[in-house]
């Protein structure tokens, strides 16, 4: 966890120097590898299942399959996914939108995405663009209260101009502000590639 060291800002109205605990609790990830990573012998249907599950109380440990459809028709993934395929089936763009999914189960206002580029095919980030385009608007529409802020990186953004022209949506390229000096790389864990 990085802590702010100067400057000032808020992000959901709290101070991001001092109530990041309140900024965590209503943010989501997705597509970060190594943290929100796909179980292999999983269907599609049983990771939505298990994320419905842990957003329930400890004494209600199940869903039935009619909660699980209903959550993807209201996060508008219904015909999106096939459900009963198992992770290890999917494409990368499946995964991708399988992840998004299920950060979106909690109705956070905050999704964070980590390298959009991890989908090599140039019409897959250009469909996952759009989506995000999409899940924005579906939020918006259902709750013009409560938006929501997707923060995504990437290398090449080239495929955001699906989604891009709309005035509450900021880029910020890290050519045009310092870099500090690289840390040396980790070793790799095979990672998406």
């Amino acid at each position: 966890r990085m802590h702010a060291t100067g400057g000032s800002g808020t992000v959901l109205g709290a101070d991001v120097r001092k109530d990041q605990a309140h900024i965590r609790s209503d943010s989501s990830v997705a597509w970060v590898d190594g943290i929100t990573d796909l179980d292999k012998d999983y269907t599609v249907e049983q990771h939505v299942a298990e994320r419905l599950i842990g957003l329930q109380p400890w004494y209600r440990p199940f869903v039935r399959r009619a909660d699980v459809h209903q959550a993807l028709d209201l996060a508008g993934f219904s015909d999106e996914l096939p459900l009963r395929a198992f992770a290890s089936e999917l494409t990368q763009l499946q995964k991708f939108e399988a992840e998004l999914l299920l950060a979106r189960l909690d109705g956070s206002a905050i999704i964070a995405l980590d390298n959009i580029d991890f989908l090599r095919e140039p019409e897959d980030r250009k469909h996952a663009w759009s989506l995000l385009g999409r899940v924005q608007e579906s939020v918006a529409q259902a709750r013009p209260d409560r938006p929501l802020s997707i923060i995504v990186t990437c290398e090449n953004d080239a495929g955001f101009a699906v989604s891009q022209g709309r005035e509450d949506t900021v880029r910020v390229h890290l050519d045009e502000v310092q870099r500090p000096d690289p840390a040396p790389a980790p070793e790799s864990r095979g990672g998406r590639h």
